[in-house]
């Protein structure tokens, strides 16, 4: 690693201000390449810095390669700066990707409406971000994506369940975008609008169905909806309900890192100290967003007893 970041920094000193065309793509590749080293070297602050050089030297460039390469940089750049803390940094520098108006503006819109849902607490920002995203009339992968984050946002955070569903519905139009974890999900969230009597019984039969596929879409793709669904659940006074479910379908020994990643998301993570490494780490993971969105969204308090039941 060290040895090619000497390598990109003798390309970038000896070409870096060659106004020749295929010089210059070489010199945004080898800055944005440098970047990406730094970053596993975990040299976040200089992989940021590397980043800005290429911003700032290729920032106003009108060839499309170019501008697709600075959009690149800006939202690896926010990414980084979201997870150092850097909120309003991160949150700038997508802002300014999609200002370059690239070919995959839509995906940027949406990235824009996710951070602001998940990681600023920013509902109605999201929302306004998503239908930008679709404005944009993008491919159509995109679009059901945008589609998807758009229904969890107003049936979470807006309380419009109607036209949540009028957008859960384009997302799964073509039975193809949105993966089989997806659909189990989106479906969950329609049954949040059921009558109280089914309501409970019919979303977490979803969720269970989406963890009966044994799909790895789930914890990659699909996890940050999951995440959005226990995190309401949790903030709505539901855990009792939620934990009597896993219970009654014995969660915890078909699929002990998500259980115990919802008991810790109530109880405390002092709960994932006592269970063994090999389910801590993947409990971690589905912990940690479930913990962030409840800070940003709050929680209710439930009886101990009722929690703690059987």
């Amino acid at each position: 690693f060290e040895q090619a970041i000497v390598v990109y920094d003798d390309l970038i000193a000896r070409f870096g201000e060659s106004p020749e065309p295929a010089l210059r793509v070489q010199v945004v590749r080898a800055l944005f390449s440098k970047a990406i080293t730094l970053g596993e070297l975990g040299r976040s602050e200089q992989a940021i810095e590397a980043y800005d050089d290429l911003i700032a030297r290729f920032g106003d460039s009108p060839e499309p390669a170019l501008r697709e390469q600075v959009a690149e940089a800006l939202v690896n750049k926010g990414d980084m700066e979201d997870k150092l803390g850097y909120r309003e940094s991160a949150e700038t520098a997508l802002r300014s990707a999609i200002a370059l108006n690239t070919k995959h503006v839509g995906s940027l819109w949406n990235r824009l409406g996710n951070r602001l849902l998940d990681r600023s607490g920013n509902p109605a920002g999201a929302i306004t971000a998503y239908e930008a995203g679709l404005a944009t009339n993008p491919e159509t992968d995109t679009q059901a994506i945008l589609h998807a984050n758009l229904a969890y946002a107003l049936t979470l955070h807006a309380n419009d369940p109607a036209l949540a569903k009028e957008h859960a519905q384009l997302a799964l139009a073509d039975g193809k975008s949105i993966a089989a974890p997806g659909r189990h999900l989106l479906t969950a969230l329609s049954h949040l609008s059921d009558p109280p009597t089914s309501r409970w019984p019919n979303f977490y039969g979803q969720i269970a169905q989406a963890l009966e596929l044994d799909d790895g879409e789930l914890w990659t793709n699909y996890l940050d909806d999951l995440q959005r669904l226990l995190c309401f659940v949790i903030a709505s006074g539901e855990y009792g309900a939620l934990r009597n479910w896993m219970e009654e379908a014995q969660i915890s020994m078909r699929y002990a890192p998500f259980y115990h990643a919802v008991i810790a998301a109530f109880e405390g993570e002092d709960h994932l100290l006592r269970i063994n490494p090999e389910t801590r780490q993947p409990a971690l993971r589905i912990h940690e967003g479930i913990a962030r969105m409840l800070t940003l969204y709050g929680k209710k308090k439930v009886s101990r007893k009722v929690a703690k039941r059987k």
